[in-house]
């Protein structure tokens, strides 16, 4: 038999020997001493690091001033073997950048006997897509100033305000005139 074992990577390379061999025949008896027995020796015992498999999610919207996040998932710890895993990817400005994440080994998993794979998503924030409308109207003549109407529509974050200033929306007289948006 051998003594020699390994249990985790940082154990190295070990060098198995045979320490002792005893052969018994059918009743029990040691006959160890009647064979001629060549031993083959020096083999190596080796523990190579297991797979750690880390993705995280892909996910995009239009700004609205909020940090943008996704998920994410480890797999391959042995048995019950665990560490510390945190998604910690965050997109708020109008671009992209990965969904990053720290693996720390603080719990009952050793950072040697594992390799990480990964798959990085990334986080896209884009521009908000808002409209002005301008409406007009066709009144009778009445002595009365009348004015365009403006309206925003579209992607406008929570709890943003908004004011349009518009430019030639006034009209008393008989006449066409054309409102523009000077400013939103």
């Amino acid at each position: 038999g051998t003594n020699a074992s390994v249990t985790h990577v940082a154990d190295g390379k070990v060098t198995v020997k045979v320490d002792t061999l005893v052969i018994k025949n059918a009743q029990g008896i040691d006959v160890t001493d009647k064979l001629n027995i060549t031993k083959i020796e020096n083999a190596a015992l080796e523990i190579t690091p297991a797979t750690l498999t880390v993705r995280t999610d892909t996910a995009s919207r239009a700004y609205n001033g909020k940090p943008l996040t996704a998920d994410g998932s480890i797999e391959g710890f042995i048995g019950e073997e665990t560490a510390t895993f945190t998604v910690t990817g965050s997109q708020t400005e109008i671009g992209s950048s990965d969904n990053t994440y720290t693996l720390v080994f603080d719990k009952s998993a050793a950072a040697e006997d594992y390799t990480v794979e990964e798959t990085i998503g990334t986080l896209t924030v884009t521009k908000g897509k808002v409209a002005v409308k301008v409406t007009g109207s066709s009144v009778t003549y009445d002595g009365e100033t009348h004015n365009a109407e403006s309206e925003l529509t579209g992607d406008l974050p929570e709890g943003y305000t908004y004011e349009i200033t518009l430019k030639g929306d006034e009209l008393t007289n008989v006449g066409t005139g054309i409102a523009v948006v000077d400013t939103v």
